[in-house]
């Protein structure tokens, strides 16, 4: 079954798992000498980086998110430079050592792991306190790499020098079948992640401490990067970016995701500035992926570096995209659509590489993107080296002179398909997901419209459920809406069995309501309240549930008091002497009149025996 952040593809991402872990702020930990960070560190970005981290009460996990918010940090040259913000430091003053003991000049991959520790709320009886890059010094069993199953969490030692000891320390952040991703400090004077090879000879082992993992038994890093990154680039806003890709193990639609983590990255001006954000909005050239794809950032053309770097930071081969850094499908040996052509074929589609021919130059091929959107009329792509030497997310129309088509890599799992939804004149948040033919649908969302029930998704006249298989193809689910239902209830208060409820849609009307008897009364109909309120009208529009109480007047006179009535009034006499027998035939009205006033009171024995004695039903008639 599809799963909305897998498989039932959103165009934003899910979160993490660990989220839903228990969090509390952290509480920088220095005692003793010194008792509070430097200066120089405290009005830094890492200690910022260091207060934001959110504890979980998972050590293994929590000695990992300590570590990475220091990533970038660099040793400097004096106690001045414990901020790590020197970019050309190399005399090992750094905080970690200096939180120690207040020493700040030495070695300190050790001091790293052991002030992450106790950041991250871990105490020395679980990971002892040392300086020494050894797991003797950390009071840990090492075991040799031949033999590990490294997990997150555990300490990595190096042999540098190959002589059986060892020579560095880091932090297991992530596994994979062949590979470790390592972050550590003093490695090239910085705090990084590296990635090593789990069989590399100068990886000497594995040694993990007696952590306490209430709550989390998954991986905090959900991305591994396939390709090291450089210092520089670690340093700033787009690695961390990229450490939040969350990749679902769809190529297409992964090399979608590391490419939108990099929007808005800005090339440098010179090979010691190539994090993302220039000091200067001038045009640069110096940039993460011309430095991963040759020796250094270079000036020059860096659209397909960038292409190729995001695709092998999603997993994919140079079997799949080969490399090259000419945006040339030949050369990067894709197969090539045509674009008119590729329309007839079904592209673009998610994952497509598409080729542009700028009309102001004189190349046939000049830079390349990545297809993460496409409908019937356009084709939205991240794109690398574009106008003002950023990353940026731009959607073009199929019909764009400068397209000059598209490459289709020959990815292990085809590309998606579009699965849109239309509310038809309600708010749905979600515009459109990627779906795999045969999948399940899973999940659907909802759909809201002001004054009516979604009663579903519809591909055409078929009601879709979670259950149904996805048949593939871009398909597009109606939403369908009905008129809110209200049930309108008739009350007789007990007097006579009540007439069913009815139930109408809102804006019809009842047209009718029950009629109903009762024996020695008259029904008068129905009313908004028991008492009082007003007659409900049928011929007014439901426009939410109602009660309506039936109301009824006794036929035979005042049987609650003295009360008089005119029996010379017809009307009168018609309420309250209709039915009985021989009332038609009552015509001498006048000779009821005793007192000269047209009234008698029907409670007097001798007055109703002397005017209606004789009179058919007279004998029954309630009075004493």
């Amino acid at each position: 079954m599809m799963k909305w952040s897998v498989r039932f593809l959103c165009l934003f991402l899910g979160l993490c798992f660990a989220l839903s872990l228990p969090v509390s702020a952290l509480d920088p930990f220095y005692v003793g000498t010194p008792a509070e960070p430097s200066e120089a560190y405290r009005q830094s970005k890492y200690y910022d980086a260091l207060v934001d981290v959110q504890l979980t009460g998972d050590m293994a996990y929590d000695i990992i998110k300590v570590a990475l918010s220091q990533v970038g940090y660099r040793e400097g040259n004096s106690y001045g430079d414990l901020h790590g913000g020197n970019k050309t430091g190399s005399y090992d003053y750094n905080e970690y050592s200096y939180w120690w003991d207040g020493v700040a000049n030495r070695g300190w991959c050790a001091a790293f792991i052991t002030w992450c520790a106790r950041q991250a709320g871990i105490p020395n009886y679980v990971l002892k306190g040392t300086l020494a890059a050894n797991p003797v010094a950390f009071d840990l069993t090492l075991t040799p790499k031949t033999q590990a199953d490294p997990k997150i969490g555990d300490l990595i030692f190096f042999d540098w020098d190959l002589d059986g000891s060892s020579d560095h320390v880091g932090l297991v952040a992530k596994v994979s079948a062949d590979k470790v991703l390592v972050v550590h400090g003093n490695y090239a004077e910085f705090c990084t992640v590296t990635s090593f090879s789990r069989s590399q000879v100068d990886l000497l082992g594995y040694a993990r401490p007696a952590y306490t993992s209430a709550y989390f038994a998954g991986e905090p890093v959900e991305f591994f990067p396939t390709v090291n990154c450089g210092y520089l680039y670690e340093d700033g806003e787009y690695f961390r970016e990229l450490l939040e890709v969350e990749l679902t193990g769809s190529a297409p639609f992964d090399i979608g995701l590391v490419a939108r983590s990099q929007v808005g990255y800005r090339a440098g001006h010179s090979s010691l500035e190539y994090n993302g954000t220039p000091d200067s909005s001038d045009i640069g050239a110096y940039t993460e992926y011309g430095r991963w794809y040759g020796t250094l950032p270079y000036a020059g053309d860096w659209g397909t570096a960038f292409m190729l770097w995001c695709a092998r930071q999603a997993g994919i081969s140079s079997e799949i995209i080969y490399g090259s850094a000419v945006p040339n499908p030949n050369n990067l040996k894709l197969e090539f659509l045509e674009r008119d052509a590729a329309y007839g074929e079904g592209h673009p589609k998610l994952g497509d590489i598409v080729f542009f021919s700028w009309p102001f130059t004189d190349y046939n091929w000049d830079n390349c993107a990545i297809v993460t959107d496409a409908d019937g009329s356009t084709v939205t792509v991240v794109i690398g080296d574009i106008e003002e030497g950023i990353v940026e997310e731009k959607t073009y129309s199929l019909d764009d002179a400068s397209i000059k088509g598209y490459g289709v890599p020959a990815y292990a799992q085809p590309a998606p398909n579009k699965l849109y939804f239309d509310p038809a004149d309600g708010i749905c948040a979600v515009e459109s997901v990627y779906a795999y033919s045969g999948d399940a649908y899973g999940e659907l969302p909802e759909a809201v419209r002001d004054g009516y029930v979604f009663a579903g998704w519809y591909n055409g006249e078929a009601l879709v459920t979670p259950f149904d298989t996805f048949e593939g193809g871009n398909i597009t689910l109606t939403a369908k809406w009905q008129l809110p239902k209200y049930t309108v209830t008739f009350d007789t208060l007990g007097k006579c069995p009540a007439p069913d409820s009815v139930t109408l849609e809102k804006g019809s009307v009842p047209g009718a309501f029950p009629e109903l008897s009762l024996d020695g009364h008259s029904f008068e109909g129905w009313f908004t309240e028991a008492e009082g309120g007003v007659a409900a009208d049928p011929a007014e529009a439901v426009t939410g549930d109602a009660v309506y109480y039936a109301r009824f007047t006794p036929l035979c006179g005042n049987v609650n008091g003295d009360e008089s009535i005119n029996i010379l009034d017809a009307a009168v006499l018609t309420r309250y002497l209709a039915g009985w027998s021989g009332y038609e035939e009552l015509v001498d009205l006048t000779a009821a009149d005793t007192d000269g006033n047209g009234t008698v009171n029907i409670r007097d024995v001798a007055i109703i025996e002397r005017h209606l004695a004789g009179w058919g039903g007279y004998e029954n008639m309630p009075i004493e």
